[in-house]
């Protein structure tokens, strides 16, 4: 378990460097402490969700084979949602064997505004 949660932070770091359309600017110029990374395969991309309007966090768009070996062993399934708080996981959704995604953006801004309503 350890080495699952060490793999998935470095999957974060990594990701942040290298996403692959960039980081998303938090609306209203606020600093957000929620991160949506979003892993696919470049094979699956008609697959990936469109999550650009989410709201009061961070997007971060990546694709699977840019990270390295131990981060894409970790990965079971694409796409996936990862969702971190202050660089803590907090909630990881992945696609069902047709390789699709059953979480809705509607969803997914439901566990962000969860997050962002909690005390640190």
């Amino acid at each position: 378990m350890k080495g699952l949660i060490s793999i998935l932070f470095l999957l974060t770091t990594l990701s942040l460097g290298r996403a692959t359309s960039g980081v998303l600017i938090p609306k209203n110029n606020e600093v957000k402490n929620i991160i949506v990374l979003h892993i696919n395969t470049k094979w699956n991309k008609h697959n990936s969700l469109n999550i650009s309007e989410l709201k009061n966090c961070r997007v971060i768009y990546s694709w699977l084979g840019d990270q390295p070996p131990s981060v894409r062993k970790a990965i079971e399934k694409v796409p996936c949602i990862i969702i971190y708080k202050n660089n803590v996981r907090r909630y990881i959704r992945s696609a069902d064997l047709s390789f699709k995604l059953n979480f809705s953006n509607e969803e997914i801004q439901k566990l962000v505004n969860q997050l962002n309503n909690e005390k640190n």
